[in-house]
């Protein structure tokens, strides 16, 4: 199995819980993704999204909508790629919209028609207090 942002963040959260004695307040999930509240405000929230379209062209931007709320906009998401059609892409960057979503924008390299989907796990970090 390929080694995904998602495994590796959950791999990393449960030592830190480990390691510090029940440092996550919450955790949870919905159909949207998972999130983990930290002690001190710190917020990771992880998913998987998909685009799927018929579209021609070269972006590909990936909604994301958070499974909870973060305080504020301060908010690093990342994307990988991590399944595709017979197109090529790659991660061009992300946007934070609001609390509530960002986008992850793909670029398909080659210049085939868009008639597939584009995978891409995510991590979100912010606050969340």
């Amino acid at each position: 199995m390929a080694l995904t942002i998602t495994n590796f963040v959950q791999d990393q959260i449960d030592e830190l819980n480990s390691t510090f004695g029940g440092a996550i307040l919450e955790q949870g999930s919905n159909t949207y993704g998972y999130w983990y509240k930290f002690a001190g405000g710190l917020l990771v929230q992880r998913g998987k999204n998909v685009k799927s379209s018929t579209n021609t062209g070269t972006s590909k931007p990936v909604n994301i909508i958070f499974p909870t709320g973060f305080y504020d906009t301060n908010i690093n998401l990342m994307g990988q790629i991590c399944d595709v059609d017979t197109n090529i892409y790659t991660v061009v960057k992300s946007v934070i919209i609001s609390t509530a979503e960002g986008q992850v924008i793909t670029n398909q390299i080659n210049n085939n028609s868009y008639t597939g989907y584009v995978y891409v796990d995510w991590i979100a970090i912010g606050r969340w207090q």
